[in-house]
């Protein structure tokens, strides 16, 4: 993981504008494939001083970030707005991330189901917390049902039964196609079969089992995503 600090002193009178501008490549920059984190700081002792914390997958990512159109647009900008020079600082993670409870910040989910009501929470919460999410539905129909969903991470969707194998492993590719790494898998997905009492899935005097129809596509079905997700980040 690569850390870049960018400190940026304001020109006299200037502060409130600069802290504006930086504000706003906050969310644009959040929405980069290769952004883990991307935090503004502003100086507690000295107006005038602001500095951003950002974590990225790599060089490359990094690199490709300074040439997006809202970085290129603040780069114009910086003469009128920057005392000297942005002072640029780049690092290298030596210790383990620390991994925060409930923190998902730059992470990419995969989460079936996704068009329940539980579904529908579950994404909320992800990108509430940072997430990246490709939403699975099981028809069109049900896409609109996230128009309302917001939050620091990115919403994707797509469309697929999780009892076939082929539109299991679209989706899977689908996700390492947006963001090359997935980085969680949940398996929210169900199919709706005759309401019984559990014991009649386990009769007496015989070793068959009778595992209702949601069982086993939930079974195959995060098998099967997890095994191409995997595969793809090999």
């Amino acid at each position: 993981m690569l850390t870049n600090l960018a400190l940026f002193r304001a020109k006299p009178g200037q502060s409130e504008t600069l802290g504006a501008t930086l504000t706003s490549l906050v969310e644009p920059t959040r929405q980069e494939a290769g952004c883990v984190s991307y935090d503004l700081h502003h100086s507690f002792d000295d107006a005038n001083s602001w500095f951003v914390y950002e974590n990225w997958r790599s060089s490359e990512d990094l690199d490709a970030h300074m040439k997006t159109a809202h970085i290129q647009s603040f780069l114009k900008s910086v003469p009128s707005l920057v005392e000297g020079d942005i002072d640029l600082r780049r690092f290298t993670m030596t210790s383990a991330p620390s991994l925060k409870s409930g923190s998902f910040s730059g992470k990419n989910i995969i989460v079936t189901g996704a068009s329940g009501d539980l579904g529908v929470a579950i994404v909320q919460r992800l990108m509430a917390q940072g997430a990246n999410v490709l939403a699975v539905a099981g028809s069109k129909a049900k896409l609109p049902i996230w128009g309302g969903i917001s939050g620091s991470g990115v919403l994707e969707t797509f469309v697929a039964d999780v009892s076939d194998a082929k539109q299991v492993l679209s989706y899977a590719t689908r996700g390492s196609e947006l963001w090359g790494q997935i980085d969680g898998f949940v398996n929210n997905a169900g199919i709706q079969t005759k309401v019984r009492p559990i014991v009649d899935f386990f009769p007496r005097r015989t070793s068959t089992v009778s595992w209702p129809s949601t069982s086993v596509a939930c079974i195959l079905d995060s098998s099967m995503c997890c095994r191409e997700c995997v595969k793809a980040d090999r």
